[in-house]
């Protein structure tokens, strides 16, 4: 009997030990085997599912037709937009020339779908507020390279009153690092 008392006395005492060792490596920063293992893992299975949207994309948005009577929406048009790794975005859109740049939010919603709210200020020629635009978008990851969306966009005057709402689609390419060829044999100064 003395001798199962031990034993289990001993494998409490490692567990607690190896438990107080995790819990110190874990609070002072430390990168732990387990913690190093997770990261890597997590990221790699999201490289190879394709599911990384951090980066810089070019966009091109078609606006939806709008309900019978209202104007045709605008032509398609360009966007550019960066994710970065913790759920911040920051876009442009050239076709406002009176606006902020675009900043906003994203998350991850499950498998290669992602979801993003964006605002941007508005201002008329002489520089006075006139109210804020903002684009919610649901995005499809589709090659490492690749993605398709669909937004509501909502343009609201400086009280906060909806002034209108309309629909568009999105596809979008990644930007990369191009091949430097024309200047390439110029020496540094």
């Amino acid at each position: 009997m003395k001798r199962k008392i031990s034993s289990l006395t001993l494998i409490i005492m490692l567990m607690v030990a190896v438990s107080a060792a995790v819990s110190r490596a874990q609070s002072d920063g430390a990168e732990t085997p387990l913690r190093k293992l997770t990261r890597a893992g997590l990221l790699d299975a999201a490289n190879e599912q394709g599911l990384q949207i951090e980066g810089s994309w070019v966009a091109d948005i078609t606006p939806l037709p709008p309900p019978t009577g209202a104007p045709p929406p605008p032509p398609p048009f360009k966007v550019y937009q960066t994710f970065f790794r913790g759920g911040a975005l920051i876009g442009s859109d050239r076709t406002i020339p009176f606006g902020s740049p675009q900043h906003g939010a994203w998350v991850h919603s499950g498998g290669n779908e992602f979801a993003t709210t964006a605002l941007q200020d508005l201002f008329d020629p002489a520089g006075n507020f006139i109210g804020v635009f903002i684009v919610r978008q649901k995005i499809l990851i589709k090659a490492a390279s690749e993605y398709s969306g669909t937004a509501n966009v909502e343009m609201h005057d400086p009280a906060g009153n909806l002034i209108f709402a309309a629909c568009s689609t999105s596809h979008a390419r990644r930007i990369t690092v191009e091949p430097f060829t024309l200047c390439q044999d110029v020496p540094f100064p």
